[in-house]
């Protein structure tokens, strides 16, 4: 766990300096991260325990729940305004809808 936790501390920085280059970053073309699930926790059951609903019956591939939450997650990354995305979902969360001109900044 710990060498994999760490290969993912090293990917996501890798992946916030390109997106931060200068050349991805002009009034015409940019290029943005969708954090959702960067700070992610699991979902638990009422008694405190793992929710495995959220995983397949191998238990490491997401099941049709999490893909379904995941989803709705990144939807509502890419409706959030650059520097105020989310980089967690929540259980239950409601779809958000964009708003008319909010690109036009």
């Amino acid at each position: 766990m710990n060498s994999t936790s760490q290969l993912q501390k090293e990917y996501l920085n890798v992946i916030h300096n390109i997106v931060n280059m200068t050349k991805y970053n002009d009034t015409k073309f940019y290029v943005t991260y969708q954090p959702f699930l960067e700070n992610i926790q699991l979902p638990r059951t009422s008694d405190g325990d793992v929710d495995v609903t959220y995983f397949a019956p191998d238990c490491f591939h997401w099941s049709r729940k999490s893909h379904s939450a995941a989803g709705l997650a990144l939807w509502n990354n890419l409706i959030e305004k650059r520097g105020q995305k989310r980089a967690d979902w929540e259980v239950g969360e409601q779809f958000k809808c964009p708003v008319a001109n909010q690109y036009l900044e």
